[in-house]
């Protein structure tokens, strides 16, 4: 069954409706302020509601200097769809469309659309989808916004009884800038035929946080999780997440999208991405990975855990970062993300298999496994702030 409202008339008092009418199984949330683009909580969190165990300050000023808030309300949607009945897609999601000319885009004029999942919980997952990416050199990235509604697969999937997040609340976005989340611009290239690209990944993520913002104002956890592209999003937003919500146990998970390569000039140039550079991080200004911004945000977010799934020849990453070798590949890998681990390694935890395969949030979640402990294991152990949850590397 699908349902389509126009919004174009009615969205202010149903906009009003989500930050006064929505219930958690606590028995209700408090009514959310509009976001701000100036103070990092200036998010729809209520600030006077105790929580436990508390969650240590961040410390974003340098991030919101840089702007990371910018585009947090800057998009309205113009519409709502329910779906229901759709095989794949969870019963009841609610699919927001967004007017290319507000900013939410995709690579080549296509409409965005961010999904949304209200199961009445008081936790809440952001899933970054994930999808290729495009620069000059190499361009293979999607560039339509699908699907619509949340997709029951794996982490997502609310029926399994395994999946440690199935019943949280669920925003999911959709990945179509080419630019892994992280542009902020108009790119042509004269030898291009298509045209004009439109990476827009920063006003797209903004505008799927302002709906999460709006549904869920104060939940007590948020996962902030991402496969493939949609993993270097989730090192792109970590901050702009923490700044909206400042009391929450914030937990990452970075699947397949460890941040190389994307912080080199020529690729952060065509894109506009280099609002993750704080002055104080001389590194984050010219490594050309983001492992430097990686050890900055746990530095500066230290109520944050942070797990990074990989396999060490990963075939994907391999294509777009131009690695033929495996074992240089591994190499590569396990230096950028000691960068972390050493610094940080009570917060900071690895799950690197053998092999070459992608990613396992959507596909291998619960076959996947390091001395008996699967990736869904894995993860809920870290959303849990389980002792017991550990690094694991296949030799």
């Amino acid at each position: 069954m699908l349902r389509y409202v126009d919004l174009k008339w009615i969205l202010p008092a149903l906009l009003g409706l989500y930050a006064c009418g929505d219930s958690d199984a606590d028995g209700g949330r408090s009514a959310a302020p509009e976001p701000s683009a100036t103070a990092p909580d200036s998010g729809s969190a209520d600030t006077s509601t105790p929580r436990a165990p508390e969650v240590p300050a961040a410390d974003l000023k340098e991030l919101l200097d840089l702007g990371i808030t910018k585009y947090l309300g800057a998009a309205k949607p113009t519409g709502m769809m329910t779906v229901s009945g759709v095989q794949g897609v969870a019963d009841g999601s609610l699919v927001y469309d967004f007017d290319p000319a507000d900013g939410p885009v995709c690579l080549r004029g296509a409409r965005y659309q961010v999904s949304v999942l209200d199961q009445q919980s008081e936790n809440l997952m952001i899933y970054l989808q994930g999808g290729g990416a495009c620069v000059s050199v190499i361009c293979s990235a999607s560039t339509e916004a699908t699907p619509r509604g949340v997709p029951t697969r794996g982490i997502l999937d609310p029926k399994d009884a395994k999946n440690p997040v199935g019943t949280w609340n669920v925003v999911y976005v959709p990945y179509c800038d080419g630019s892994v989340f992280g542009g902020d611009q108009d790119f042509t290239n004269p030898g291009d035929a298509m045209g004009t690209r439109y990476h827009h990944g920063q006003r797209n993520f903004a505008a799927a946080l302002d709906l999460a913002l709006k549904h869920f104002p104060n939940p007590k956890k948020v996962l902030l999780a991402g496969s493939s592209a949609g993993g270097w999003g989730t090192v792109y937003h970590r901050g702009l997440v923490r700044s909206q919500y400042p009391l929450a146990e914030l937990t990452v998970i970075n699947d397949a999208g460890i941040g190389f390569a994307v912080n080199n000039p020529s690729v952060a140039d065509e894109w506009g991405a280099t609002r993750h550079r704080p002055p104080s991080c001389p590194e984050c200004q010219t490594h050309l990975h983001m492992s430097y911004f990686v050890r900055y945000m746990l530095a500066h977010d230290p109520g944050t855990w942070v797990g990074d799934f990989s396999s060490y020849g990963d075939s994907v990453i391999r294509r777009f970062t131009f690695t033929s070798d495996p074992a240089a590949f591994k190499e590569q890998l396990l230096q950028e993300t000691n960068i972390s681990a050493q610094a940080f390694p009570d917060r900071y935890k690895r799950f690197f298999i053998a092999g070459e395969s992608h990613t396992a949030l959507q596909g291998a979640f619960h076959s996947t496994e390091i001395n008996g402990v699967t990736v869904a294991q894995w993860v809920g152990k870290m959303v849990d702030r389980d002792p017991s949850w550990a690094e694991l590397l296949a030799p």
